[in-house]
């Protein structure tokens, strides 16, 4: 909602200084500058936006192997000989899905109480008694799937910390504003033209920017893509474990 005010705000803004400013140079003395200024803008938001969309992609993917690897967790876990172990690998793996849906991602690689409510699901590995060779395949097969979920969450962490850098956003803003400023400066045979142009460029530019803004900071859809897979995962170990309780009684 925000970003769509600033849109609409930005718009309204960008169509009154058309409609009052009188441009300073001809079309002609211009061309050549606006064509330049327009090349490097291009080139330098394309390179940005796909930094940001490859590193969004990258976490959503992460996020499933995580969850995944952490339902195999619990999965396995019903086969050992010791059933308390299944109980415990329930509550804690929905303890932590449940505190990470619930936690904003900004800070989330701080998170201390995140930390920890991770390790206390690797922490089970020291109850569990293996009696059997089955247990034994059992608790290596639990390993490998913890260590491919502590291995996503860290490239999440590390991803969550690399954010675009100040230099990035300083090119990105300079060159947005000489090129609106370029256009804006540019007097063209169509009052209409300009009133159409203009605004229209300044409205596109900061759709580009407020999108790489929200992929950057990873506020873009984050309940569709963060959320959603460790609440679904928390939901269901608990209903199932509810399940399986009422069934034993």
């Amino acid at each position: 909602m925000k970003a769509f005010t600033t849109i609409i705000v930005t718009a309204i803004i960008a169509i009154l200084v058309a409609a009052n400013f009188n441009g300073l140079f001809a079309l002609d003395e211009t061309s050549l500058f606006l064509t330049l200024i327009g090349l490097i803008y291009a080139l330098h938001s394309a390179f940005t936006i796909n930094h940001v969309w490859s590193r969004y992609i990258e976490i959503r993917e992460l996020i499933g192997e995580e969850t995944s690897s952490l339902l195999n967790v619990y999965l396995a876990s019903q086969f050992l000989s010791d059933k308390k172990i299944k109980a415990l690998y329930a509550e804690k793996i929905a303890n932590y899905c449940m505190y990470v849906a619930n936690t904003s991602w900004k800070g989330y690689a701080d998170d201390e109480n995140a930390h920890e409510k991770f390790n206390a699901i690797y922490n089970v590995l020291g109850d569990i008694k293996i009696k059997n060779s089955k247990d034994a395949n059992l608790f290596d097969d639990i390993t490998d799937n913890l260590t491919t979920a502590s291995n996503a969450r860290i490239k999440q962490l590390v991803l969550e910390r690399n954010y675009l850098g100040g230099l990035n956003w300083a090119l990105l803003i300079f060159v947005s504003l000489v090129l609106l400023v370029g256009m804006f400066i540019t007097s063209l045979e169509s009052h209409l033209l300009t009133l159409i142009i203009g605004p229209s460029l300044v409205v596109a530019v900061t759709i580009i920017i407020v999108i790489i803004r929200k992929f950057d900071t990873l506020e873009y859809e984050f309940v569709q893509i963060s959320e959603k897979p460790y609440k679904q995962l928390a939901e269901h170990l608990r209903k199932y474990e509810s399940v399986h309780k009422q069934a034993d009684i």
